[in-house]
């Protein structure tokens, strides 16, 4: 599982007031563009090869990108989608038709993953995906994912109620199963479709807890907390199942 697609082309519309024209992938953060943090955060979890899915301020990420060194890890490939796909749909785009397992990150977050505990859980479960998640105060602005003490994912709310919960931080292993299940030719949630469909079809979807903490860079109020917070190579525990 060497290979992570980070899903970078939303619209970030929410940080235009503190970003103006740039695609979010290159946010100022911590005095450089968010991506080169998510990068080295990568190639410390023993990912070597990205693939970015791109969409809106494409062209300027690429520039970004074709700047670095030859020789920087990890290695970084792109793919464009010509209108907003969602995130499934900009996965199935991506994608590499050369099987295996890989992980899935949201462009717009950097989480305190056990990245060798995520994989193992994965592995063991022979499971089609597995979540990190981690506990938020207030889920009513996310996804609820439903689990037994043994991380046997029962369901996904997306978006309903509030309270405490069990949040997926934007960090998944994948197996190719998550591809097949991508229906063609239109947008398409991850989230919202395909994790469910994969769960409702009886495959074996998984979460790892996570005790430490996800950044969501996707508001002003969250960009500028990780930038506070974020240190390279924070936090990688488990808390049990």
């Amino acid at each position: 599982m060497a290979r992570a697609y980070v899903l970078a082309g939303g619209l970030g519309t929410r940080l235009q007031g503190r970003i103006g024209d740039l695609p979010k992938a290159l946010a100022p953060f911590a005095g450089r563009p968010f991506l080169d943090a998510q990068l080295e955060w990568l190639a410390a979890a023993g990912v070597d090869e990205v693939v970015l899915a791109l969409g809106v301020g494409a062209a300027a990420v690429i520039e970004h990108l074709r700047a670095r060194p030859a020789s920087a890890l990890p290695r970084v490939a792109w793919s464009v989608e010509p209108a907003p796909l969602g995130t499934g749909g900009a996965l199935a785009r991506a994608a590499r038709d050369e099987g295996g397992d890989f992980l899935v990150v949201n462009g717009d977050t950097l989480a305190e993953v056990d990245f060798a505990a995520l994989r193992a859980r994965h592995a063991a479960a022979g499971a089609a995906v597995t979540l990190a998640c981690f506990r938020v105060d207030d889920v009513a602005a996310r996804g609820r994912v439903e689990m037994d003490a043994e991380g046997r994912v029962s369901a996904f709310r997306e978006k309903s109620g509030g309270g405490e919960a069990w949040a997926s931080g934007g960090v998944g292993a994948c197996a190719p199963a998550v591809l097949a299940a991508i229906p063609a030719d239109r947008p398409v949630s991850l989230e919202a479709e395909v994790f469910p469909a994969l769960l409702a079809a009886g495959r074996p979807v998984r979460a790892l807890r996570c005790p430490g903490h996800f950044y969501d860079i996707g508001t002003p109020e969250g960009l500028a907390r990780a930038e506070r917070e974020w240190r390279p190579g924070a936090g990688r525990g488990q808390e049990g199942p």
